[in-house]
């Protein structure tokens, strides 16, 4: 999906927005440092698909999920062209008209930063 939208990794900048086919109003960027506890009250409702800390992506639309993705990652192995968000404070909650990214290949990561 980023690889599509932006070939060149070398700079590139993406809107989730633009990516995103379904229709939603926040995206939830987590690693894993976030406990269900601390989840359900950034989302401000219950996360239905918890079954351990990971790394998240969650796309929502009127306090629900719209999209999810749960990434367990182990420290051995890293997959090629493996996303990793530039997250401070262990996650990002973004609007819609808020989520650019500048992207960036390094190594086995995609790296993405916010604008």
């Amino acid at each position: 999906m980023i690889v599509d939208e932006c070939p060149n990794l070398s700079s590139c900048i993406i809107n989730l927005g633009n990516i995103i086919e379904e229709d939603w109003d926040h995206v939830l960027i987590t690693n894993q440092q976030i406990s269900l506890s601390q989840l359900n009250s950034l989302l401000g409702f219950e996360y239905p698909y918890f079954s351990d800390i990971g790394n998240r992506i969650i796309f929502i639309k009127k306090k629900k999920v719209i999209y999810h993705e749960d990434e367990f990652p182990e420290a051995e192995t890293t997959s090629k062209n493996t996303l990793r968000f530039e997250i401070k404070n262990n996650y990002l909650k973004l609007k819609k008209s808020d989520s650019k990214f500048s992207v960036v290949k390094n190594g086995d990561y995609i790296e993405l930063k916010i604008i």
